[in-house]
This record gives C-alpha cells, structure tokens and sequence, in this order.
C-alpha cells in the first residue's frame, strides 16, 4: 500500500505495548484495527500481539 511504511508505526506499538496490562486490553485494540484497516490493521495487529506477548513473558 502505498505511503505505508512499517518503521514508522514500530517504534509507537512498543510504547503501546507497554502499556497494556491484560490480554482484553490487547484484545480490543486487536479487533478494532486489525479487520477495518487492511495491510495496516494487519501489521498493527500483529505486531501489538507480539509486543504484548514479549512483554508479558518478561515480567
């Protein structure tokens, strides 16, 4: 898709990702991106959901 560009969203995930406490927190963000928002939504979804995991197995 044009204009998209993946290392401009990363850096805004992680600090996303760090604040999201439950897996329903990430769970919302992940269903209202991913479906509307095509490569995006796809990219931001999965991503976010990789982040979290990361995240939470190192607490």
């Amino acid at each position: 898709m044009t204009g998209f560009h993946k290392d401009r969203y990363y850096p805004r995930l992680v600090e996303i990702a760090e604040i999201l406490e439950t897996p329903t927190e990430v769970m919302r963000i992940l269903y209202c991106v991913k479906q509307p928002y095509g490569e995006q939504g796809e990219f931001v979804a999965t991503t976010l959901a990789q982040l979290a995991i990361d995240r939470h197995f190192e607490l």
